[in-house]
């Protein structure tokens, strides 16, 4: 009997491992196919320019579009649109319109030393373009975060942190960038003047009143650095100072 309850056993373990495999061997063919099926239409798409710049601009309109697809979806438009855009480029590497088009492509894809190389670009050739601009700027601030959190260079994030304020000195977010730089390179006075400059302007400005208490308790303030993180944390609770803990 307690054989035969052993052998249910195992044929019902082997049927569950079998569907398994059947599921996970259908799951990677569906993949495979869409993955193929995107190789062969980006490939099937004629060589010369018009034909790739309008398969790009058709791929990011789509990305634009279908805001309700999967993360997954999205991402294979933008990589379509950065591919054809790219390839537009090898043919003619002047042209207007292709230059924004690909700037901005890259900017979506998160790409954005690489759209920041577009706009400039784009701003050297054709100057005076107040879209372009502010493009530029965002990008310049994109690109100092990651300098700075990413590569931990405060030193080159200011480079970009400049340039970005250079086209918006009032942005408040490049601001609050400048004040952690400053900090992060040991100038505290100048990050405090910043940062309490940001939350003059916008006094919602939580993760500016969380990076003002960091600095204060680095120069050993402890009451202002705990005044500062109680007013961040009456508008955002999540916020903390670790640096105070125990004090």
């Amino acid at each position: 009997m307690h054989s035969i309850m052993i052998k249910k056993q195992m044929k019902k373990f082997s049927w569950s491992v079998w569907m398994l495999i059947l599921m996970t061997s259908i799951s990677c063919k569906t993949n495979t196919e869409k993955s193929e099926s995107n190789t062969k239409r980006i490939a099937e798409v004629p060589a010369d320019f018009q034909s790739q710049l309008h398969a790009g601009m058709q791929a990011i309109q789509a990305y634009r579009e279908n805001k309700q697809a999967d993360s997954t979806q999205r991402k294979e438009l933008l990589d379509a649109a950065v591919i054809h855009f790219e390839k537009a480029s090898q043919i003619d590497s002047t042209n207007q319109d292709l230059c924004f088009l690909l700037g901005n492509a890259y900017y979506l894809s998160s790409s954005y030393y690489r759209a920041m190389n577009a706009f400039e670009k784009y701003n050297r050739l054709w100057p005076g373009n107040a879209g372009v601009a502010n493009n530029l700027r965002v990008t310049y601030r994109e690109v100092a975060k990651a300098e700075l959190y990413n590569e931990n260079n405060p030193l080159s994030a200011k480079t970009f942190i400049d340039k970005s304020l250079s086209l918006n000195p009032n942005d408040l977010q490049t601001l609050e960038l400048l004040g952690v730089s400053m900090a992060r390179l040991s100038n505290f006075d100048t990050a405090l003047i910043v940062l309490k400059q940001v939350i003059e302007k916008n006094p919602k400005a939580a993760t500016a009143m969380t990076n003002a208490s960091i600095v204060y308790t680095k120069m050993d303030m402890i009451e202002e650095a705990k005044k500062y993180i109680k007013m961040a944390q009456a508008i955002d609770p999540r916020l903390n100072n670790p640096m105070l803990e125990g004090k």
